[in-house]
């Protein structure tokens, strides 16, 4: 007996994917108790869905949103847009330079929050070197650094 072929969320341009109306939306997802092959889709389209589910769930609180993610999905997003735009020869220059702009700045924010989080593993690592020093040094000199360090930071 042949197995039924396995079937994937359909895009505006891609004709050979199933419709998700209403009645068919979780069989054709999903099949019998699968869940879905994602190692099908193009990265445009893996990133559409990922913009339509996030569209779909509620609102977060500011703490628990992955910045650094956001800023990596940002630029996927960022530079398949890059690869559409070059590729058509009707989108005029400028707005071919707009996303390459849009690019490079995504590009750069990257950097910084590399570099800050560079510097601030750094930072700890010098903190902990400097407890353990301090550990060593008799409890005057112990408190007396610690009081220069605290006023020092609240400065």
């Amino acid at each position: 007996m042949k197995s039924p072929p396995q079937s994937r969320p359909r895009f505006a341009d891609d004709e050979s994917t199933p419709d998700f109306g209403p009645n068919n939306a979780t069989k054709n997802a999903f099949g019998e108790g699968h869940g879905v092959d994602l190692t099908r889709f193009t990265i445009a389209q893996l990133l559409q869905l990922r913009n339509d589910a996030t569209l779909a769930l509620p609102a977060a609180d500011l703490a628990s949103i992955d910045l650094n993610r956001e800023l990596v999905l940002q630029m996927l997003s960022i530079q398949q847009l890059q690869a559409d735009v070059l590729q058509d020869d009707g989108t005029p220059a400028n707005q071919k330079a707009q996303v390459a702009n849009s690019l490079l700045s995504t590009l750069k924010q990257l950097a910084d929050l590399q570099n800050s989080i560079f510097t601030s593993e750094r930072m700890k690592r010098v903190e902990n070197v400097l407890v353990d020093f301090i550990k060593g040094l008799p409890e005057d000199q112990r408190r007396a650094f610690i009081d220069a360090y605290e006023a020092a930071l609240r400065a």
